[in-house]
């Protein structure tokens, strides 16, 4: 998978940055089962094993009503299908089709691990329960390459399920699973990124500047050139290290230090659009002549009433899939 990592660094004028018992009720989602399908996968021969396959990741998003306080469980995941865990690769799945692997991410991007449907995944897990009795989840399917040679078949719920509940405690719902369900005959295509990585210095701005929530800096601009050894369509996504901030489907956190900024968060464009990240991947896009640009930008978003002086960096990574 084509990994584009871009850090952003800002350092704001100087200052300083300055479990309960209960009787349980029934948390549930009426959003599962959660089934995905895949159409037309490529693979880039650039793809390295161990790493997901550009293109299979599918967002996992749910809501969970609870009818009581349940703060401080945790929701967690579980791998309920038929393979084992790959050897070297915590979380990956054998799915029974050669050189393919399934895993489930959490909204950090941390690959969940634990098999069986009472397995203790809290190390990586789904949510952690606070007094709201409603919340949204996000997680993501994808494949993982395991071997050079990828085989064709049949992915289904026996062999690449991941069960949801309330840890010791409830599923969220009698099928709370959430799966592939498709016919897998991989094809093979070489790319490359230009840049695979890039720093993206927004500069030094003053806390001032930040008036109110919902208050921008200018973008700072850039371009993502694409070049392929055939005519092919792509898509892209982008998803934040840290994930998002609450309640914006459009903002991502910064890093989570101890000398980090409060009430800033990082919004990213591409192709003119500002990104939803429960969008998952956007249309495809042709080439032309094999290649292609993709105009992309990044700006600071505040997102509360004050925002406090410190570092402001942020990891985003922006995947290409190709079709």
């Amino acid at each position: 998978m084509k990994y584009i990592r871009y850090f952003l660094s800002l350092c704001l004028l100087a200052g300083g940055i300055l479990f309960i018992p209960h009787a349980h009720a029934s948390c549930s989602s009426r959003q599962l089962p959660s089934v995905q399908s895949i159409y037309n996968l490529k693979i880039s021969t650039s793809t390295d094993i161990g790493e997901i396959i550009a293109g299979s990741e599918r967002a996992v998003n749910f809501m969970v009503s609870c009818t009581s306080d349940r703060s401080g469980e945790v929701l967690v995941a579980c791998f309920t299908g038929s393979g084992e865990e790959v050897p070297g690769m915590p979380g990956v799945y054998a799915t029974g089709i050669p050189g393919l692997g399934v895993a489930l991410y959490n909204d950090k991007w941390k690959r969940i691990t634990g098999k069986g449907e009472n397995c203790d995944s809290r190390g990586t897990p789904v949510y952690t329960l606070d007094s709201n009795k409603s919340f949204s989840t996000s997680t993501h399917l994808a494949l993982i390459k395991t071997a050079e040679q990828q085989g064709e078949g049949n992915l289904n719920s026996p062999n690449t399920s991941f069960t949801f509940k309330i840890y010791n405690a409830e599923k969220l719902a009698n099928n709370s699973t959430t799966y592939y369900n498709a016919y897998l005959f991989p094809t093979k295509v070489s790319c490359s990124v230009d840049p695979k990585s890039l720093v993206v210095n927004l500069g030094d701005i003053p806390a001032s500047q930040f008036t109110g929530p919902g208050t921008t800096t200018a973008w700072n601009n850039f371009d993502v050139h694409i070049n392929c050894d055939e005519d092919a369509s792509i898509m892209y996504r982008v998803n934040g290290a840290e994930g998002l901030v609450n309640g914006q489907q459009s903002v991502m956190k910064l890093d989570d230090t101890a000398d980090s900024a409060t009430g800033l968060g990082i919004q990213m464009q591409v192709n003119d659009t500002t990104i939803d990240f429960f969008s998952g991947y956007y249309p495809p896009i042709a080439l032309v002549n094999k290649t292609l640009t993709l105009p992309a930008g990044i700006r600071y978003y505040q997102t509360s009433r004050e925002v406090t002086p410190g570092s402001a960096n942020a990891a985003v990574i922006l995947t290409i899939a190709y079709q």
